[in-house]
């Protein structure tokens, strides 16, 4: 296994550019970004391994829409916050405003002033997928960019 210098270096040399990316859509992404994903994975595994923390933030809130009943993706994401040090917290649908009639658009922009980051998870099982399903399952963002955000609810 590769020390975390190494792997930082390793990945310093890739030539990528995923800011603001769609991780879910791998066959567009470059084989460097591909491989600085997995080189990162590793380099956050072996500071935990070795002890060493991971936290990106002091605090901060982590906020998750799962449109579905996915228990893996669920506790994927509260771990991997957790890791970066926020606290996470669902949006549940039906105990918030948007269940007495709040747009969806209008809740996001509340909370997108709350959270450090915003996780959007929705299935399109039933019938053709359609472009507003797209757009969900494509948008992952930080409250640090509200426009980009923003632009997944038009």
């Amino acid at each position: 296994m590769k020390t975390v210098n190494e792997l930082i270096k390793d990945i310093n040399k890739l030539n990528s550019s995923l800011h603001e990316k769609d991780f879910l859509l791998t066959w567009e992404q470059s084989p460097d970004e591909l491989k600085q994903v997995l080189d990162v994975a590793d380099a956050l595994k072996t500071l935990r391994a070795e002890n060493i923390a991971t936290k990106v933030f002091n605090s901060g809130l982590g906020i998750s829409v799962f449109r579905d009943n996915s228990t893996r993706t669920r506790f994927s994401y509260a771990s991997a916050l957790n890791l970066l040090g926020l606290a996470q917290q669902d949006l549940d649908e039906g105990k918030s405003q948007i269940a007495h009639g709040e747009t969806v658009r209008e809740t996001a922009n509340m909370i997108s002033f709350c959270a450090d980051a915003i996780g959007f998870v929705m299935i399109c099982s039933s019938g053709p997928v359609t472009p507003i399903c797209v757009k969900w399952v494509k948008r992952w963002t930080t409250a640090t960019n509200r426009e980009y955000f923003l632009s997944a609810l038009r």
